[in-house]
């Protein structure tokens, strides 16, 4: 049975990745932890009781908006009458407070909104804290785009840095995604002007498919100099469902999730993204 933690700030992005999380699970059994995170108002040294008083009725009104999303979840779940839901509302800051969470109910999985198309400061605000989530969650993570809607998972990106640890990654994802099954397609990016080396990238190659046998992977590679623009191409040349990266590579982390890079990842989804 899958534990999934699911945040979310009501906004329809954040109804698009519970939608996701019931049609990812399928007829599986699951627990569903719902929750809301309230930024406390900043305390004021003149003011102090005000500022409870502020951080209380915030406090209220997320209580109720999640009573009244719990009772409509549990409306419209008759597809998987398996799936139990639990809620919380949590005073602190976003992205601290899902990531303790997420550990406190000993979570497999977190699948949230990734607000990246969105314009307002409110939304972009939103995918810097998923950024940050992906950045620091021991727990595995799937970024839902607005808009988007479950797709069966055929094929995958795994996108990779010859990491001698990818077959397990890949077998943990394979289990993940139950019961789905998909292709998993391993993507390496060279730098441009970088040299390859031809034989280690072939070492690996294999070295990937020998110890990958219970998933089907191919391997692939291409040259340059925008990471995330070469991943989210070549997904889409492969009507990929799903990109998938791990942080257990430093320098391709540093260079893909680096400040910049991160933003540019999280707003330009146009499938999910799970980092395992």
């Amino acid at each position: 049975m899958k534990n999934i933690l699911i945040p979310t700030d009501f906004s329809e992005n954040g109804a698009d990745a519970y939608e996701y999380a019931l049609s990812f699970i399928g007829n599986e059994e699951a627990n569903f932890h719902i929750i809301n995170v309230v930024v406390p108002v900043n305390e004021s040294v003149e003011y102090p009781s005000m500022t409870s008083v502020a951080n209380q009725a915030l406090l209220d009104a997320a209580r109720t908006n999640l009573d009244n999303l719990e009772a409509l979840s549990r409306e419209g779940k008759e597809e998987n009458k398996k799936v139990k839901i639990t809620t919380n509302v949590i005073l602190g800051q976003i992205a601290s407070s899902i990531i303790k969470e997420g550990e406190r109910v000993k979570a497999d999985l977190i699948i949230m909104g990734s607000s990246g198309k969105g314009k307002s400061n409110l939304q972009k605000f939103l995918g810097s804290a998923s950024s940050e989530v992906i950045s620091h969650s021991s727990i595995p993570v799937i970024l839902v785009p607005k808009d988007y809607h479950f797709k069966l998972l055929d094929n995958i990106v795994y996108a990779t840095d010859l990491d001698k640890s990818d077959p397990f990654n890949i077998w943990k994802l394979s289990n993940l995604i139950k019961p789905n099954t998909a292709v998993v397609q391993c993507l390496h990016v060279i730098d441009k002007g970088a040299k390859a080396n031809e034989e280690q990238i072939e070492e690996f190659s294999q070295f990937l498919l020998d110890n990958s046998s219970n998933v089907q992977t191919q391997f692939h590679t291409e040259v340059s100099d925008n990471i995330e623009e070469t991943i989210s191409d070549f997904a889409d040349n492969f009507d990929a469902e799903m990109i998938v990266m791990h942080p257990s590579a430093k320098n391709f982390w540093n260079r893909l999730f680096g400040k910049r890079h991160t933003k540019k990842m999280v707003y330009q989804l146009e499938v999910p993204l799970m980092i395992i």
